[in-house]
């Protein structure tokens, strides 16, 4: 008998398929990999992820899309990580897959990397695959395989991505438009069609989850956050940021993330010209890089925001990114698109409240333990107002602090990927 066959089992369960008699996990996913001077490296927080899942599995396989080295180099916003450096290292593999975001580059690479994927599906035991779109998702060929050789899967994604299409440029052309008007239907038809089979969802998110959990008989909604229990800024910070909210000036506005089409950026900084209109004292940053960062700073400009706001740019060490997180009284965001954003929670885990474009995640969030206030998507007036409203009215801003660090408590990376663990080892036979 080979090894492999020592490591599966025949599943009375199943249509004959043969399954790991282990506890291994394949992740299919659309985070890149990077391959640089004969080593693999990963996004600092995807690394993250891995070890989190080998608290959980006796060994992790990784396959993910190789970024090309030219985009690799612009992304100037990403921290990555050398995975020799893992502390479950000896339990991982990494295998790279075809960066194919293109139709004709898909095609191109489909017949060999669906071999691959059919092999580790063969021998891995539970099959974690995360969805993105049509092209290139790789996820869904391997859920694909997992059908047609009788074996259970978990899919899993964290935006809604028929929806986000036509939020990625603030002016796109007639050409991308009319693209995105043909993908849509595409990518719902195709998405729906991998997760029908699916033996359970794992929604990440609310936005998701309500979307989603239509399309199979077995859902869950799950988080996917990378903040440690130590990131949480304490109950004594928290009372001590409540008590002077009440007193401080100017009022602390922030945001953290990439400044690209599904954010706002630029619904952001027009809410920013409201409040300001409208007589607000605060002052206001965006903490990161993006496509549409140098857009930003020209609008900015062009409204008179100079000294009012200001562009940090992208922020590496995580410790000072949090900083700026709990050094603000409000977290205000635009976000345009049903996805589910991590630094809402982030701000929450830092004792600050989130304000901005009522989306059913951020209200998801907010249920049961406040610690949020939404105005209705695209109303950049309404945000500009709702942010003068809680500058003259600093006691509301203080039970706000109060809400989102009682919310913060709850949240933890070793809690979530525990969390999603257990739910694949309890629906995955």
């Amino acid at each position: 008998m080979t090894e492999a066959e020592k490591t599966v089992r025949k599943d009375s369960k199943d249509t004959g398929s043969l399954v790991p008699d282990d506890e291994s996990l394949l992740l299919v996913v659309p985070v890149s990999l990077r391959l640089s001077g004969g080593k693999t490296f990963l996004e600092i927080q995807a690394c993250n992820g891995v070890e989190r899942w080998a608290e959980s599995f006796s060994s992790v396989v990784f396959a993910a899309p190789v970024i090309p080295e030219d985009m690799a180099a612009k992304e100037v916003s990403t921290v990555w990580r050398d995975v020799d450096e893992l502390n479950c290292r000896g339990r991982s593999e990494f295998i790279p897959l075809p960066w194919a975001y293109r139709y004709r580059d898909f095609a191109a690479a489909f017949g060999r990397t669906r071999k691959v994927l059919r092999a580790l599906v063969e021998r891995t035991r539970y099959l974690h695959l995360s969805l993105s779109g049509f092209a290139g998702d790789w996820a869904a060929v391997a859920a694909l395989e997992a059908r047609k050789l009788g074996r259970a899967y978990a899919c899993h994604t964290d935006r809604v991505e028929f929806s986000v299409q036509l939020a990625m440029e603030p002016r796109p052309s007639f050409k991308r438009l009319l693209r995105a008007y043909a993908q849509y239907p595409l990518i719902k038809y195709y998405q729906r069609h991998v997760i029908k089979t699916c033996a359970v969802g794992l929604w990440h998110g609310y936005d998701c989850y309500r979307v989603y959990s239509k399309m199979c008989s077995n859902n869950f909604l799950v988080h996917d956050i990378h903040t440690k229990k130590a990131d949480y800024v304490g109950w004594d910070a928290v009372e001590n940021k409540a008590a002077r909210v009440l007193y401080e000036k100017p009022l602390r506005v922030v945001y953290t993330g990439r400044a690209s089409g599904m954010k706002g950026p630029l619904d952001w900084v027009r809410s920013i010209a409201y409040a300001r209109d409208y007589g607000a004292d605060f002052t206001a940053a965006w903490v990161g890089d993006g496509p549409l960062l140098e857009d930003m700073k020209r609008l900015a400009h062009k409204l008179g925001l100079d000294g009012i706001v200001s562009f940090p740019g992208f922020v590496e060490e995580r410790k000072q990114l949090l900083e700026y997180l709990r050094n603000a009284h409000v977290l205000v965001f635009t976000h345009l698109t049903p996805e589910s954003p991590r630094c809402l929670i982030e701000s929450f885990v830092s004792g600050t409240p989130i304000v901005g474009y009522e989306n059913a995640y951020a209200q998801d969030l907010i249920e049961g333990y406040g610690g949020g206030a939404f105005v209705k998507l695209r109303d950049a007036a309404g945000l500009g107002r709702l942010i003068t409203e809680l500058d003259r009215d600093r006691p509301r801003v203080a039970e706000l602090i109060r809400e989102a660090g009682k919310n913060g408590a709850r949240w933890n990376d070793e809690e979530v990927f525990r969390h999603r663990s257990d739910l694949l080892k309890q629906n995955l036979p």
